[in-house]
């Protein structure tokens, strides 16, 4: 009797373990980092020629309120530029102007993201830039209670040195970007990040982006809670029974 007693206790703990551990490994499924899928590069998608305005981004300043993207960029108007693919699968430049040519003066290069059911102390963006001229600042919710401002004072002269390159490979460290410092600033819900480039003189302006991170903790579902809960549980009761 004792043995089968015994048997019954073993099955008993061997089934609230497999239950625990089953609970807690599809609750940290749901804590895992997603794709912010709502962030896109400059440039991405199929466009012709330079007349087409960026889907997913907004251009504005001096004589200008839309972002156009720049096809195959080689030497426009003697700049030399970073080269941009020839399907923008990954990104490629965007510009205020169709010609490229612009007025002095600040232009703000705007996207917006969703980040409704996120954790947002789990955000995180990195990626990467060029841009003629200057990038001045990187500004987030810009006009909200949560705007931050990362300032840049980044001349932007090393999109010349890059014009033979097809990759970032001679980028700069300074057109690197990690938003750490934006954490407590995000918003359930949808968020604007504004790239503001300084036009020196009147002529070629424009900037490419890239993120390279985009990635956030999804908000645990009150499913996700109970399985928390159930595999929590488990776990205290297979204690109780051995103590």
């Amino acid at each position: 009797m004792k043995s089968i007693t015994s048997k019954l206790y073993s099955m008993k703990t061997s089934g609230q373990i497999a239950l625990a551990l089953v609970s807690l490994a599809m609750y940290a499924g749901h804590a895992n980092a997603n794709t912010i899928t709502t962030l896109y590069n400059t440039g991405v998608g199929t466009y012709t020629g330079n007349t087409s305005p960026d889907n997913n981004w907004t251009a504005s300043g001096p004589g200008s309120s839309t972002a156009y993207v720049i096809q195959n960029v080689t030497n426009p108007n003697g700049v030399n530029w970073l080269l941009s693919g020839p399907t923008n699968s990954t990104s490629a430049w965007i510009s205020p102007f169709s010609n490229t040519i612009g007025q002095v003066g600040n232009y703000t290069y705007r996207t917006s993201f969703n980040l409704s059911n996120f954790d947002l102390t789990s955000v995180d963006i990195q990626g990467r830039w060029a841009s003629d001229n200057k990038l001045t600042s990187i500004v987030l919710n810009q006009g909200t209670a949560n705007e931050m401002t990362i300032s840049t004072n980044y001349l932007g002269t090393n999109f010349a040195s890059l014009s033979t390159a097809p990759d970032w490979t001679d980028n700069s460290a300074d057109q690197q970007f990690t938003f750490t410092s934006f954490l407590g600033n995000y918003i359930q819900g949808v968020n604007t990040l504004d790239f503001i480039v300084n036009n020196t003189t009147a002529d070629d302006t424009g900037l490419r982006v890239e993120f390279t991170t985009a990635t956030a903790s999804a908000i645990p579902e009150p499913a996700s809670l109970v399985l928390l809960g159930m595999g929590m549980f488990g776990l205290v009761a297979v204690r109780r029974h051995k103590a």
